[in-house]
C-alpha cells in the first residue's frame, strides 16, 4: 500500500483510518481470488518448464523483479483464537513466506494479535538499526506502550530441493 504524500501531514489516527480502508479493499474477495488465480497460473507455468534449474531461475528472476519495487512489507496475520491457551502466551513470533530471505524484501513487519496484545516481528536483512529506532520513536511519540522482547539474528532452515 502506498504511503501517499497527501497522507503524510495527516494525524496518525487519520492515517490509520486510511490504511484500514486500503486493507479492506486489498482483502476484498475478488482481489483475493485474482491473486489466487495469478498464483495458480504461475504454478501451471512452472510445471511446463523442463527442469528444476529452469523453475528456480524463473522464480529467482521474478523475485529480483519484485525487489525493485517492494522495499518493505507490513503483514497483519490477524487475531489468533487459541482458546484457554491464550492466557499463557507471553511471546509470539510469526515468520511468513514474505519474511524469507529469498523474497528480497529488505524489511518486513509481521503483526499478530493474541490475548489482547499485538506482537510485531521486525525482520530486516541489513545491519543498520535506523528503521527500528525510527519505528520505536514513532511508538513513543504516539504514546503507544511497547516492550522489546528480544533482538536476534533470524535463522532459516537450509532447504535443498531434489534435482
Amino acid at each position: 500500500m502506498p504511503y501517499l504524500d497527501k497522507m503524510k501531514p495527516m494525524p496518525f489516527s487519520t492515517q490509520a483510518t486510511c490504511f484500514r480502508g486500503m486493507v479492506t479493499l486489498q482483502s476484498d474477495n475478488d482481489m483475493v481470488l485474482d491473486e489466487i488465480r495469478d498464483y495458480q497460473a504461475l504454478m501451471a507455468y512452472l510445471e511446463t518448464l523442463d527442469s528444476q534449474e529452469a523453475r528456480k531461475a524463473c522464480c529467482v528472476q521474478r523475485m529480483m523483479d519484485l525487489s525493485r519495487c517492494i522495499t518493505a512489507t507490513v503483514s497483519y496475520v490477524g487475531k489468533a483464537s487459541l482458546g484457554e491457551a491464550e492466557r499463557y502466551i507471553q511471546e509470539y513470533e510469526a515468520l511468513t513466506s514474505t519474511a524469507l530471505p529469498s523474497t528480497h524484501v529488505p524489511l518486513t513487519i509481521e503483526m499478530s494479535a493474541i490475548n489482547g496484545y499485538f506482537f510485531l516481528n521486525f525482520i530486516q536483512y541489513f545491519q543498520e538499526t535506523d528503521y527500528l529506532n525510527m519505528f520505536i520513536r514513532q511508538l513513543r511519540e504516539n504514546e503507544i506502550d511497547y516492550d522489546v522482547l528480544n533482538v536476534t539474528e533470524a535463522r532459516y532452515p537450509r532447504i535443498e530441493l531434489p534435482v
